[in-house]
Protein backbone atom coordinates (compact mmCIF):
# COMPACT_ATOMS: atom_id res chain seq x y z
CA UNK A 1 0.00 0.00 0.00
CA UNK A 2 1.51 3.22 -0.59
CA UNK A 3 2.46 5.36 1.91
CA UNK A 4 2.66 2.51 4.32
CA UNK A 5 5.49 3.28 7.16
CA UNK A 6 7.08 -0.18 7.56
CA UNK A 7 9.18 1.22 10.57
CA UNK A 8 7.97 4.02 12.25
CA UNK A 9 7.82 8.06 12.08
CA UNK A 10 9.61 10.72 13.72
CA UNK A 11 8.72 14.47 13.54
CA UNK A 12 11.17 16.49 11.97
CA UNK A 13 11.17 20.57 12.80
CA UNK A 14 13.94 21.53 9.98
CA UNK A 15 15.62 24.58 10.24
CA UNK A 16 12.11 25.70 12.15
CA UNK A 17 10.72 26.86 9.04
CA UNK A 18 9.64 23.41 7.65
CA UNK A 19 7.79 20.32 9.91
CA UNK A 20 6.82 17.22 8.63
CA UNK A 21 7.08 13.06 9.54
CA UNK A 22 9.57 10.70 8.22
CA UNK A 23 9.40 7.08 8.14
CA UNK A 24 12.54 5.62 9.38
CA UNK A 25 13.46 1.50 9.75
CA UNK A 26 13.89 0.03 12.99
CA UNK A 27 17.47 0.83 13.79
CA UNK A 28 17.95 3.93 12.06
CA UNK A 29 20.06 6.69 13.16
CA UNK A 30 20.17 10.53 13.09
CA UNK A 31 23.23 9.76 10.68
CA UNK A 32 20.71 8.00 8.23
CA UNK A 33 17.79 10.22 8.90
CA UNK A 34 20.14 13.01 7.78
CA UNK A 35 20.94 11.35 4.37
CA UNK A 36 17.33 10.48 3.77
CA UNK A 37 16.95 14.07 4.19
CA UNK A 38 19.98 15.11 2.02
CA UNK A 39 21.53 16.79 4.59
CA UNK A 40 25.27 17.10 5.41
CA UNK A 41 26.39 16.27 9.12
CA UNK A 42 29.07 18.78 9.00
CA UNK A 43 25.95 21.74 8.34
CA UNK A 44 23.67 20.80 10.74
CA UNK A 45 23.44 19.69 14.40
CA UNK A 46 20.73 17.65 15.84
CA UNK A 47 18.74 17.06 18.79
CA UNK A 48 16.27 14.66 20.11
CA UNK A 49 13.32 15.98 22.25
CA UNK A 50 15.37 19.20 22.91
CA UNK A 51 18.82 16.84 23.53
CA UNK A 52 21.65 17.58 21.73
CA UNK A 53 22.93 14.26 20.10
CA UNK A 54 26.04 12.75 17.91
CA UNK A 55 25.19 11.39 14.32
CA UNK A 56 25.30 7.81 16.03
CA UNK A 57 22.40 7.95 18.06
CA UNK A 58 19.69 5.86 17.17
CA UNK A 59 16.27 7.24 17.13
CA UNK A 60 12.90 6.08 18.44
CA UNK A 61 9.26 6.17 17.91
CA UNK A 62 7.26 9.33 18.30
CA UNK A 63 10.79 11.43 18.49
CA UNK A 64 10.83 15.37 18.08
CA UNK A 65 13.96 15.75 15.98
CA UNK A 66 14.84 19.34 15.58
CA UNK A 67 17.60 20.04 12.73
CA UNK A 68 19.94 23.32 13.40
CA UNK A 69 22.18 25.14 10.74
CA UNK A 70 25.52 25.35 11.96
CA UNK A 71 26.72 29.05 11.27
CA UNK A 72 29.85 29.79 10.35
CA UNK A 73 32.13 32.64 9.74
CA UNK A 74 34.54 35.43 11.09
Amino acid sequence: MAGECNGFKVRVDKFGREYFEVCVSKGATVRDLLRILGLSESEVVVALNGEVVAEDEELGPDVHVKIHSVVSGG
